[in-house]
C-alpha cells in the first residue's frame, strides 16, 4: 500500500495541474507526496494545511495520528474478533 501511495506523486507531477484525493491512514506516505493535507475526527476537520503545517499542529490528537500513538485522545479499539469472517458467514 504505501508503494502506491509514493507511486502517485510521480504520475501527477504539479505542472500537470491534475488534483487527487489520496485517503489514507499512512500518515507518512500522505506527509511526502502531498502538497494540503487534511485530517478528520469523527468527521470533522482537526488539521488541514501543507504537511509541515500539519506536523506543526499542537492538537493532541493530531499529534497522536501523525506519530501513530495508541495512547492519546484517539480511542484506540483494537479487538481479535474476526470481522472478515462474520461477514461471508450466513
Amino acid at each position: 500500500m504505501r508503494r502506491n501511495v509514493r507511486s502517485c506523486r510521480g504520475r501527477f507531477p504539479p505542472e500537470r495541474d491534475v488534483t487527487s484525493v489520496i485517503v489514507s491512514h499512512e500518515i507518512l506516505s500522505a506527509i511526502r507526496i502531498a502538497g494540503r493535507i487534511i485530517i478528520l475526527f469523527f468527521g470533522k476537520i482537526i488539521a488541514e494545511g501543507t504537511p509541515g503545517e500539519v506536523e506543526e499542529s499542537r492538537d493532541p490528537r493530531v499529534i497522536q495520528f501523525i506519530r501513530g500513538e495508541p495512547e492519546g485522545p484517539i480511542p484506540f479499539n483494537r479487538t481479535d474478533r474476526d470481522y472478515y469472517g462474520n461477514i461471508l458467514l450466513p
